[in-house]
């Protein structure tokens, strides 16, 4: 079943919350891909989630790789490294911790979506875009978080994070700014930074 994008902006845009409970799973890491030195590393590293949309939130919990009722995908990010993850129609990219990384979605030969959360350490951009073109992916979309939030928003705690809604006929991608919210122990939508459509979506999972 589709994801409904209107609920999720909806969510976003009137300052709704973000939750991910990873569940006490670590994160699935891809062992035929060696974790090579940056810039060249780029390498599987995601949980597997349920999302619900209720209450204005997106609550996300972890699952095992193996559920088939999983909808969504947190990202995960490392130092130094190029993080991805793959999935079809009908799911929820998540992931966050952005203050100068940059975001990428890649459209592989078969018609799966590859998000990427690469590094910027020191400056340095862990770029992905020669492992994806030896891969036959194509880059569709490019979210860079430098500069996107003010010093001051991040001298508030403001953080960069993309919430990107893939389904079979289009992808809608959300850079927004979140803030912690201890009481909640969830993450508070402060801004909206960007929606971007793409007009064509994914393969069916």
């Amino acid at each position: 079943m589709s994801i409904n994008v209107r609920t999720v902006q909806q969510i976003l845009t009137s300052g709704g919350v973000v939750k991910f409970n990873n569940n006490n799973l670590n994160p699935v890491f891809c062992s035929a891909v060696p974790k090579m030195p940056s810039p060249l590393g780029v390498f599987d590293q995601y949980r597997m989630a349920r999302a619900t949309f209720d209450n204005n939130a997106i609550t996300m919990t972890g699952v095992e790789e193996s559920d088939l009722q999983a909808n969504a995908i947190n990202i995960v990010y490392e130092d130094n490294y190029a993080t991805t993850g793959s999935v079809g129609a009908s799911r929820l990219v998540y992931s966050d911790s952005f203050s100068g990384c940059v975001f990428y979605l890649y459209r592989g030969p078969m018609g799966y979506i590859h998000a990427v959360h690469a590094s910027r350490a020191s400056g340095n951009l862990a770029d992905p875009s020669s492992y994806f073109a030896k891969r036959g992916g194509t880059e569709i979309h490019k979210w860079d978080s430098q500069g996107a939030l003010s010093d001051e928003m991040l001298l508030k705690g403001w953080f960069g994070a993309v919430i990107a809604v893939v389904n079979h006929d289009q992808i809608d991608v959300f850079s927004v700014a979140l803030k912690g919210d201890s009481k909640l122990r969830a993450n508070r939508v402060m801004s909206v930074l960007d929606h971007t459509v793409i007009a064509s979506g994914a393969t069916e999972a």
